[in-house]
């Protein structure tokens, strides 16, 4: 993890797709915002388990 210039914190590999993007086909932009969601899915429902596990 590490923090970008918005200060929010991504894993390297959200930061090199983002940087791929900017001279990539659509098809290569769709994959890295599928790849970017999928990661935030399981990162919020990693929090909620944790949070889970805290209240008990």
């Amino acid at each position: 993890m590490r923090l970008d210039e918005s200060g929010s914190y991504h894993t390297e590999e959200i930061l090199y797709s983002r940087s791929l993007t900017a001279g990539s086909t659509s098809e290569d932009i769709f994959n890295s915002i599928s790849n970017f969601v999928e990661k935030i899915i399981s990162i919020g429902r990693n929090s909620l388990d944790f949070a889970q596990m805290a209240h008990l």
